[in-house]
């Protein structure tokens, strides 16, 4: 199989990683890379000797790609027409983005119908996405995910990825409380309210060794999932492989990354302005402020949801 023509819009430290775990996979093979600042195309240059090009939308507009690698922030836009125009795969690495550029990609791909590829390798090697597919078809009431490691904010996305996996929809609330510097810094608890009365709740800190736990539980009690472990193998080679495999559009994927880019805007409102931010599942899923803490922004108290709780636990 001739492998893709890959056109990387945007060049930072995370690109050249992820841009060797595709090619290795032989499905693509770079062909150019633009971005907006002449530092960054100096540096991909030095590292790929592929023709570089200022104005991205311009560059991508006369260039013949069968697919767009969208992995640094304040390019979104510009990968998105390309691959609109064109009509050819979107591949992105949410873990590497802001929600801004995660949700405009996702909107694209779902009203588009655009092929769309995503590249998460540090949910992969948590063992969350392990756990994800041994936990569907559980009918999850309320969720606890309590993780720690050196990359909180990393964490806190894998966190959000699975529960957004095990409990589908969008969360109606979501209350975030960040403590020390920044969330990145420190580590932040996040509470998840869905209309129908489901509860998740996602506590990431900073440590130097990592940790996992799992507890989960439904209506009839405990929801025997297995203890998440980071998957055999290379993640990021995983990823690339999987992305390989995909070939037409999946609706159901960009929902899910609309739903992701939505709650993690709401987060940084949250922690940002100590307000209880809703989050609106639409073709265009916006973000509402329904109610203001007068006291410093704190989680919510955890309830039960319904009459069971479900506590995951990594560490």
């Amino acid at each position: 199989m001739q492998a893709q023509r890959l056109a990387v819009c945007g060049w930072d430290e995370s690109v050249p990683a992820l841009l060797a775990a595709l090619e290795a996979s032989e499905a693509f093979q770079a062909t150019r890379v633009v971005d907006h600042g002449t530092s960054a195309l100096v540096r991909a240059r030095q590292v790929t000797g592929l023709p570089c090009a200022l104005h991205p939308a311009a560059a991508l507009r006369d260039t013949e790609v069968d697919a767009v690698l969208l992995a640094a922030p304040g390019h979104a836009a510009a990968a998105v027409d390309a691959a609109r125009r064109r009509h050819t795969m979107l591949i992105v690495a949410p873990e590497a983005l802001d929600p801004a550029s995660i949700r405009l990609a996702a909107e694209s791909a779902a009203q588009d119908s655009l092929t769309l590829a995503t590249l998460r390798p540090a949910y992969r090697a948590s063992g969350l996405a392990s756990m994800v597919a041994a936990g569907r078809g559980q009918s999850i009431e309320a969720l606890t995910l309590e993780l720690a490691g050196d990359q909180p904010r990393v964490l806190l996305h894998a966190a959000l990825v699975a529960t957004l996996r095990l409990l589908p929809g969008t969360p109606e609330r979501v209350v975030a409380s960040a403590w020390g510097e920044p969330c990145a810094r420190g580590g932040v608890t996040v509470t998840l309210r869905y209309d129908d009365g489901r509860l998740a709740t996602l506590d990431v800190r900073r440590a130097d060794l990592s940790s996992l736990r799992v507890v989960a539980e439904s209506l009839a009690g405990p929801v025997p999932l297995r203890r998440p472990r980071a998957d055999d193998g290379d993640a990021l080679a995983h990823e690339a492989a999987r992305a390989a495999l995909v070939t037409r559009p999946n609706l159901v994927e960009a929902m899910l990354l609309q739903a992701e880019a939505a709650v993690l805007q709401a987060i940084d409102a949250a922690l940002e302005t100590g307000e209880v931010v809703m989050t609106e599942s639409t073709s265009r899923t916006a973000l509402h402020v329904i109610a203001r803490q007068h006291e410093a922004a704190a989680p919510a108290p955890t309830r039960l949801a319904r009459t069971t709780n479900l506590r995951l636990v990594l560490s």
